[in-house]
């Protein structure tokens, strides 16, 4: 059963004093792409018709009936996982006669955040397929991912890169033989609370279930996605989010020396 309400990402940001969400972060990352030589085939050939997770405290549900405009997509959903979590990763290829199984794959992810996919470390997931030859898992494939414990809390990344079997095995970037990538943008938070709270903001407070323990008195907001206020609370020392109705909101909070945290939280259904 999931939690009955989860902060999903922290944002700071300099406010006015009639604050308003901050906008989400971007991380960029290196590029991959397809060269010349037998890119039309690659492109037309060599694509995901479905990915999926389970595990995830937010999981994601990808599926395309056509190929992509240049061999690499990024999904439009971002996925939530929990630190010291794992979860499945399902993948199944689009079959044709020169489909996903003439390729080697790779599978890396920044959990370091510094949007960087360091293979000889744990963000290389797994390397799978052999040189010269058909590897037919990789048309229906299920990976297990692991999520460190020490995770960068934030948006990170998880990229799959394929490349064809017959040349260099696949990198996390630049050129992909006959290849295909697809990148999943992920959001690491705390272990059992669902909370996003880095240390920077670690001297306003932390979050506990469904409460906002403030280390000091602070001034509350509390937004919906429009960025319309729906609550304020002034010089509290805890803050509720436990009777909100399903949705999401953004919840600021500012102590009295001028200390801001922001967060975005799902909440899923009252506690009862």
């Amino acid at each position: 059963m999931e939690p009955a309400s989860k902060v999903v990402n922290h944002l700071e940001s300099v406010v006015n004093d009639a604050p308003e969400p901050a906008p989400e972060p971007v991380f960029d990352y290196c590029p991959v792409m397809l060269p010349d030589s037998k890119r039309d085939i690659a492109i037309e050939k060599r694509w995901l018709e479905k990915l999926e997770t389970t595990g995830c405290l937010t999981n994601l549900s990808y599926q395309s009936s056509s190929p992509s405009v240049d061999g690499y997509v990024i999904t439009p959903q971002t996925i939530v996982c929990e630190r010291g979590s794992k979860f499945i990763l399902h993948s199944v290829a689009n079959q044709n006669d020169d489909d996903l199984r003439y390729c080697r794959l790779l599978v890396v992810a920044d959990w370091t955040g510094d949007s960087i996919f360091d293979t000889s470390t744990a963000e290389k997931i797994v390397a799978l397929g052999s040189a010269n030859t058909a590897n037919t898992a990789l048309l229906d494939r299920r990976i297990t991912v692991r999520v460190p414990a020490d995770a960068k809390l934030g948006l990170r990344r998880l990229r799959m890169a394929y490349a064809d079997a017959w040349t260099d095995a696949p990198q996390p970037c630049g050129e992909l033989y006959k290849g295909f990538a697809i990148d999943v943008p992920m959001e690491i938070v705390e272990a059992g609370t669902g909370v996003n709270m880095p240390t920077t903001a670690a001297e306003i407070g932390r979050w506990s279930g469904d409460t906002l323990l403030l280390a000091s008195p602070a001034n509350v907001f509390v937004y919906d996605t429009a960025g319309v206020l729906l609550d304020k609370a002034a010089g509290v020392r805890a803050y509720s989010i436990r009777d909100y109705m399903p949705g999401t909101y953004v919840c600021l909070a500012v102590s009295q020396e001028g200390t801001r945290a922001q967060y975005k939280f799902l909440k899923t259904s009252p506690l009862r």
